[in-house]
């Protein structure tokens, strides 16, 4: 019974603890993806927990996107930490089994794996999505 108590205190956090997402349906790279999401008022989404991470690929799915990569608020730092674009430590990744394998310094959404964390050159053209 306590099992199902924690389950529903859980999803009901989850549910609580969502962010307006909006996706811009261009290419940038990851410089260019920083900048657009702050033309559109919002930041490049930055994910801390499990429920953030679920409810932007929420946001993804619902709008059409599940095909999609997308870069997010996250570098693998040269001493291994994941780290935002500021620097700051990230308390979560959700990264594709075998990753980050040192391909590159910049963290997409990898579309054809379920739209897990992925290591990449910052110079590839992902959509943006930002958190407003």
């Amino acid at each position: 019974m306590l099992f199902r108590t924690v389950v529903l205190t859980c999803a009901l956090f989850c549910a609580m603890a969502t962010a307006d997402y909006h996706i811009i349906e261009k290419g940038f790279t990851m410089s260019g993806a920083v900048t657009a999401c702050k033309k559109a008022g919002g930041n490049l989404a930055r994910i801390t927990t499990g429920c953030e991470f679920d409810n932007m690929l929420a946001a993804i799915k619902n709008a059409g996107h599940a095909g999609t990569e997308f870069w997010i608020d996250a570098k693998v730092a040269k001493d291994g930490f994941l780290k935002d674009n500021a620097g700051n430590l990230l308390p979560y990744n959700n990264f594709v089994c075998g990753q980050p394998d040192g391909s590159g310094p910049c963290v997409q959404l990898w579309a054809s794996q379920g739209q897990l964390m992925d290591d990449t050159p910052c110079s590839y053209k992902k959509y943006a999505i930002c958190e407003v």
